[in-house]
């Protein structure tokens, strides 16, 4: 009979965006009779957004299962680093985890280099997305792959949140053998419950991007796009949804009829008044951004980078356009906006997607993984 386990999951900071609702998700949803779960996290950094502040409702999901880590966050800073590292040692002391699972690549390395210390039974890590290459100078990129093969050695099992990132894993050898592929989950219910579009309407001219406001998103990239998009549909609306360190930077070089909204709480309604919803990125593990917009029925459109291409290759309502170009992504959003058939596939999609990304799909599959390791350790309190 499994007993009931103890379950401390870590990540760098519980900012906006998927890997913390990901967490906060399966920390506030296992099984209480089976497990015990604890979260720990840093601080979100300037300009990320706080998604506990922005979501009460997910803070009081928590509960008291939250544990703030002082010095995690995502930036290397040595002091702040020991301070973590400290904090993560007397916690997995106190709490003494029958399984330690860790997300985002700095909570993956400190609390891993304690799980082993502290020979913590099963250890688990989830790469929402992986940085192996394009965001740092390649010695940087050499050391991290380095360090992702040692720490892959220890950890009894590596998840991938899509096929991309799981091939990205094995081109670079990381823990080969030990990589299984689990996709996000998202509480899904209030897009699902975002009214269709009508049939017998054109989508609402409007098309939003929804991101942090980082280089990786390639916000110009979408900026562009409009541009030549509203050439062809002189009323179209456009709408960047999401904050970070590029938003006044952005927004002086943006055109008027370009809106900035910030992070919002309120994205099914979003969605609601959206016809398109693009993405323009260098770099994607798994969209939530898209996930969200099918699952409220809204087509999309965007270029093929990473998960996405999991995501959108013969989904209905998705439009995965050729090449990472500004004219390709505008040719989408216009096809999208003109072409009613789009708006109806996504609707008849949405229930697939609300089955394969929901929350209910995910929590079921990693109880299963903290069953079956547990029992193939053989482990007994």
């Amino acid at each position: 009979m499994l007993p009931r386990l103890r379950v401390l999951r870590v990540i760098a900071r519980l900012n906006v965006g998927g890997p913390a609702l990901h967490v906060s998700l399966l920390t506030s949803r296992l099984d209480p009779a089976r497990f015990e779960s604890l979260l720990a996290a840093g601080t979100p950094g300037e300009r990320e957004g706080d998604l506990l502040a922005l979501r009460p409702d997910i803070a009081a999901t928590l509960g008291g299962r939250l544990v703030p880590i002082p010095g995690l966050g995502r930036d290397v800073r040595p002091t702040s680093d020991a301070r973590a590292l400290w904090a993560l040692w007397r916690l997995v002391g106190e709490f003494r985890p029958h399984v330690l699972h860790t997300h985002t690549a700095k909570a993956g390395t400190l609390a891993r280099l304690v799980g082993v210390a502290r020979s913590v039974p099963i250890m688990v890590h989830t790469f929402h997305g992986t940085v192996f290459g394009g965001h740092f100078r390649p010695s940087v990129a050499r050391s991290i792959v380095l360090a992702e093969r040692a720490l892959g050695r220890v950890s009894d099992q590596v998840l991938a949140v899509s096929p991309a990132v799981a091939a990205d894993l094995a081109r670079c050898r990381v823990a080969p053998g030990r990589v299984r592929v689990v996709a996000l989950g998202l509480d899904l219910a209030p897009f699902a419950a975002v009214p269709a579009l009508a049939r017998s309407a054109s989508p609402p001219p409007v098309v939003s991007l929804v991101a942090r406001l980082v280089p990786v998103k390639d916000i110009e990239l979408f900026l562009d796009a409009a541009r030549i998009a509203r050439g062809r549909l002189p009323t179209l609306e456009v709408r960047v949804v999401g904050d970070g360190p590029l938003r006044q930077q952005l927004e002086r070089c943006a055109p008027p009829w370009v809106s900035f909204l910030g992070n919002r709480a309120d994205m099914p309604d979003i969605l609601s008044t959206t016809g398109v919803v693009a993405l323009s990125s260098r770099s994607e593990g798994s969209p939530v951004a898209l996930i969200e917009a099918l699952a409220a029925a809204r087509p999309v459109a965007a270029v093929p980078v990473g998960g996405v291409v999991d995501l959108l290759a013969h989904r209905p309502g998705a439009i995965l356009v050729p090449e990472r170009s500004a004219q390709a992504l505008a040719e989408g959003i216009v096809h999208a906006l003109t072409d009613g058939s789009f708006a109806a596939a996504a609707a008849a999609g949405r229930a697939g997607v609300v089955e394969e990304f929901g929350a209910d799909r995910l929590v079921a599959e990693i109880e299963r993984l903290y069953q079956q390791l547990w029992e193939q350790r053989g482990e007994t309190l």
